[in-house]
């Protein structure tokens, strides 16, 4: 991979190795002229190939995570969801790994490999541990978001977050909003719900609803301006002025309105430190 930030096709390109492991050793002792019988007696090796088959099937799982965790319009809530749900797959995965017999219905590779070499069946449960390992790590690196949970809760449900659990600040405001009739019979969810207090009777929590509404809970959005930057900055262009350069960065990049003029006249200001 020539780059990092294309780090996800690596679960393609294991998926694509695995699927032409009968064939690759094939293609190596026809057409490599050097000695390849190391590589070859790895790939028909079942311990190996029982790896490989664990490692492109989790991996891919863990791809799907990331895709759902980009894109637009994303909160902090839903990336919140997004995790839980992956952990709770987790849970699912471990169970499935047990000792009578494995339930490998989310791992085609592996499931593929029972098939071609049954004896390998009996040591699929070591994968549990594996697991376990991947429950750690999220619990770990995931450990701020577990501490905002009645945050997110509030900012998800409004109408049903405990207030008790709110901060005291809050709940003044929320006995309120849960006791109106209006917003009691809303459909909105999200932030179009969040649009519909009035600031002169919700001030503090629709204060609370923007703070939640412009946390990043990615930095999908900074690298899709810096990748946009890249292509329109090339050096096949000829002229590229600040106002170009505003309707460029919001038709291929993001809907996020960008003050160029006022990002110009910053850059224009001297410097202290110079």
């Amino acid at each position: 991979m020539h780059t990092e930030i294309r780090w996800m096709s690596r679960g393609k390109c294991l998926e694509r190795f695995f699927a032409l492991r009968a064939e690759i050793p094939v293609f190596l002792e026809d057409t490599i002229q050097c000695d390849t019988s190391a590589y070859c007696a790895k790939l028909r090796n079942t311990d190996f190939l029982l790896e490989m088959a664990f490692l492109a099937d989790i991996t891919s799982h863990l791809n799907h995570l990331n895709m759902r965790l980009q894109g637009r319009c994303q909160t902090v809530s839903d990336l919140y969801a997004h995790m839980n749900a992956f952990v709770t797959k987790l849970t699912l995965f471990k169970d499935g790994f047990s000792a009578d017999r494995p339930n490998l219905a989310h791992f085609p590779s592996c499931e593929e490999m029972r098939k071609d070499a049954p004896e390998c069946e009996k040591t699929l449960p070591k994968y549990r541990a594996d697991i376990e390992t991947l429950q750690q790590q999220f619990k770990k690196r995931f450990q701020d978001f577990h501490t905002m949970q009645p945050r997110i809760e509030l900012f998800t449900n409004p109408l049903s977050a405990a207030i008790i659990e709110q901060p005291p600040e809050l709940q003044l405001e929320m006995c309120e909003l849960q006791s109106d009739p209006f917003l009691a019979k809303r459909q909105e969810r999200g932030i179009s719900f969040w649009r519909l207090l009035p600031e002169s009777r919700f001030p503090l929590l629709r204060d609370f609803a923007l703070s939640m509404a412009s946390m990043f809970g990615s930095t999908y959005i900074c690298e899709s301006n810096f990748s946009m930057m890249k292509h329109i900055k090339s050096r096949e262009r000829n002229r590229l002025t600040d106002e170009t350069l505003f309707h460029l960065m919001q038709i291929g990049c993001t809907n996020v309105d960008i003050d160029i003029q006022s990002i110009v006249q910053q850059q224009e200001r001297p410097q202290v430190s110079h």
